[in-house]
């Protein structure tokens, strides 16, 4: 992917969810979904080859060495992050979790 630096991990996760690790940084994950989102409006073409639009849905947690939690709860907590943003375009109000610093993980 164009938009990750070579230190990051980009890999499938399941069906059409993909998980990326930005070692070494506690900022970077808005900015590189932000990038990435700019991509995919550029790339009109892959709407017309594909007949839907492509979007991106995305959430973010943070690992840090020095805490107690594991992987396997980062990655649960991204994919509540992702939960609670869909249901916000979908119009229900409520307040996202608070971000904490670490490896940020989408």
């Amino acid at each position: 992917m164009s938009q990750a630096r070579a230190t990051d991990f980009v890999v499938r996760y399941s069906g059409d969810s993909f998980l990326i690790v930005l070692p070494e940084t506690d900022v970077g994950a808005d900015s590189l979904l932000s990038r990435i989102e700019a991509s995919l409006a550029d790339n009109y073409q892959l709407e017309t080859l594909i007949g839907v639009p492509v979007k991106v849905s995305a959430g973010t947690s943070y690992w840090r060495a020095d805490k107690p939690e594991s992987i396997d709860d980062v990655i649960l907590d991204a994919e509540a992050q992702l939960c609670q943003k869909r249901r916000l375009k979908q119009g229900e109000s409520e307040t996202p979790a608070p971000k904490t610093s670490g490896t940020p993980i989408l």
